[in-house]
């Protein structure tokens, strides 16, 4: 039985080491990936999943939107192109019945979005992706 117990404290052992590198290597890559041109890329893929919300949420969103009359912000990593502020403030906008839409930079977030409309926060950037699938990974092993 001590044999058993030992084993098996090893493989979760092993199995935690492997998780973490595992971690490490993917966060050190996506820090060497990240760059304006990944996160124009982020953006659109933002974008594209704003446009596809289900109706249910977006009623929620619009709701939350009129009774406070929150302002969005929209945090990226690296400074958005006048274009491509253009576009997302047009889809919030309509997404939140013409909220009034802020823009800041926080390269903290590596590359990609965080839009914060009032309680709601949707996140489609390197930092908050990688801090989920560590929290997933660590759940599910403590699960």
């Amino acid at each position: 039985m001590r044999e058993e117990r030992r084993l098996s404290e090893l493989r979760n052992n092993a199995e935690a080491a492997g998780i973490s590198a595992g971690l490490q290597f993917t966060a050190r890559l996506l820090e060497r990936a990240a760059s304006p041109e990944l996160e124009a890329k982020l953006i659109d893929l933002a974008l594209e999943d704003m446009r596809t919300l289900p109706s249910d949420q977006i009623a929620r969103l619009r709701l939350a939107c009129r009774d406070a009359r929150p302002q969005v912000k929209v945090t990226s990593a690296y400074a958005v192109c006048a274009a491509q502020r253009q576009v997302v403030e047009q889809e919030l906008q309509t997404l939140t019945d013409g909220a009034v839409v802020q823009f800041g930079e926080d390269s903290r977030l590596r590359a990609g979005l965080r839009i914060s409309i009032g309680p709601w926060v949707l996140r489609a950037n390197l930092a908050d992706e990688l801090e989920f699938f560590a929290y997933q990974v660590n759940h599910a092993r403590s699960s």
